[in-house]
């Protein structure tokens, strides 16, 4: 799996497109994630299996998109913009 899409893999399958799917879903609430894996999928004709889904958090997390909330998943602005806001001041 790669990250960019190449010659060889279509850009819905590389880890930035799944990725950014995954924010999709995660900007409507925390998710766990084998329950990320499981929406991301639903419709699919192709399914993205669980490993190149662990993988795409993973890079999230390595870039700071997103935090581990007691075992679920979310975006990492999602919770405390106020403290946000706040600091700003």
């Amino acid at each position: 799996m790669t990250l960019l899409p190449t010659k060889f893999l279509l850009p819905k399958r590389s880890l930035t497109f799944i990725g950014g799917e995954i924010l999709a879903l995660l900007a409507q609430g925390a998710l766990t994630p084998s329950a990320t894996s499981d929406r991301l999928n639903a419709g699919r004709d192709i399914p993205v299996d669980f490993d190149t889904v662990a993988l795409a958090l993973a890079f999230l997390y390595a870039i700071g998109a997103v935090v581990e909330d007691g075992g679920a998943i979310r975006l990492a602005n999602q919770h405390g913009k106020e403290n946000l806001n706040a600091s700003r001041e």
